[in-house]
């Protein structure tokens, strides 16, 4: 994981951004593919880093949800548990409701990567749902709201995964 983080300190640091890596209480180790799980996590940072505002802050958290009452907000209602979380958040635009299930479909970009010149061919998110849905996971984005702001992206890896 933060040799993965460490990929971006360059990008981070031309735009002033701060990219932190938490681990909120005991969290397992899961059976998983590290090499799909690092492309998974990279691609999600650099979306993070894409859309952060200058001298904004990227940040992961990872944890273990029990239960589904331990899931973050907007998580899928098949979400198997007990599972680890891992969220990449950025306070930047976010991920407007229209967009927070159709950014995951091949060649799908959000309106604000247009107006914003973010490069890329709309592949990063569902190629990081395919590898997601290898391990019996699930990958969602928490679109913006009044209560939320600034983009979120969860995906789970369950504890009972066998690959």
């Amino acid at each position: 994981m933060l040799s993965t983080v460490r990929q971006f300190e360059a990008a981070a640091e031309e735009q002033n951004l701060t990219i932190s890596v938490d681990t909120i209480g005991d969290v397992p180790w899961v059976q998983a593919d590290g090499v799909k799980i690092g492309r998974v996590i990279n691609s999600l940072i650099s979306n993070a880093v894409k859309f952060a505002p200058r001298g904004g802050s990227v940040q992961v958290e990872i944890s273990l949800a029990d239960n589904p009452a331990d899931l973050p907000a907007h998580a899928p209602t098949d979400v198997m548990t007990p599972a680890v979380v891992v969220q990449v958040i950025d306070d930047g635009a976010g991920v407007p409701e229209t967009d927070a299930e159709a950014i995951f479909e091949p060649f799908h970009r959000a309106k604000n990567a247009s107006a914003k010149q973010v490069e890329g061919a709309g592949l990063g998110l569902a190629v990081s749902r395919s590898l997601i849905d290898l391990h019996r996971g699930d990958i969602w984005a928490q679109p913006v709201s009044k209560k939320s702001t600034g983009g979120r992206f969860v995906f789970t890896l369950p504890l009972s995964t066998t690959l």
